[in-house]
């Protein structure tokens, strides 16, 4: 007697179909992984580097007052640094150079808010727009250029408002970066006649904006 045929599993090879399916599975894999990886990088651009490739400065200032040889005037000196903390170079093209003589503001309380910027909103005393001196050049990454200006005032009651405006080119109408800086004329009556210097109350510290 012949015995029964033993029969086992035997595994089919996988169908044409379920090929393409798996192939398609990985190449849609690969490209959630691209899309993914761009998302990453863009996001760490943006918060990252491009910030560091924009044409930004900070700025320090200084400002001192030194006897005229007059007793009726007196010298206004105005340290100005300019430093670029980008990663890219920042030509500077144009500047433009004001100042102000302006009447104290009068006020009726114990005290009032002073806003050098608002009181400056009138044709300057002073004014030069330049494209050759002070500040025009092309400034590195991490370069840093000080210069000291210097106005005569007449000792007179008042306050002096300065304004340096930088452009990276000679026709923009906003500046790429700008400091002001004010006092009293001559450091106010009670400065002394050997000339004081004083706090910086103005300018501007722009890493990013």
């Amino acid at each position: 007697m012949t015995s029964p045929e033993r029969k086992g599993w035997r595994i089919s090879p996988p169908s044409a179909g379920l090929g393409k399916w798996v192939s398609l599975a990985n190449q849609l894999v690969q490209i959630l992984a691209l899309i993914v990886g761009g998302v990453w990088a863009y996001t760490r651009f943006i918060r990252t580097e491009e910030p560091a490739q924009r044409q930004n400065f900070t700025t320090e200032q200084e400002m001192k007052w030194a006897d005229a040889p007059g007793p009726s005037a007196c010298y206004a000196i105005l340290g100005v640094t300019f430093q670029n903390i980008s990663r890219s170079e920042v030509p500077i093209e144009k500047v433009i150079r004001r100042a102000w003589v302006l009447p104290l503001p009068s006020f009726d309380g114990p005290m009032a808010y002073i806003d050098p910027e608002r009181l400056a909103n009138v044709p300057a005393t002073d004014s030069t727009s330049y494209t050759d001196g002070p500040f025009v050049q092309t400034y590195p990454p991490q370069a840093k250029v000080r210069e000291e200006l210097v106005w005569m005032l007449r000792r007179a009651p008042g306050l002096a408002v300065f304004r340096i405006d930088l452009f990276a080119d000679s026709t923009d109408t906003e500046p790429t970066d700008w400091i002001y800086d004010w006092d009293e004329v001559c450091g106010g009556e009670n400065a002394s006649s050997e000339g004081r210097a004083t706090s910086t109350h103005g300018g501007r510290t722009r890493p990013d904006e």
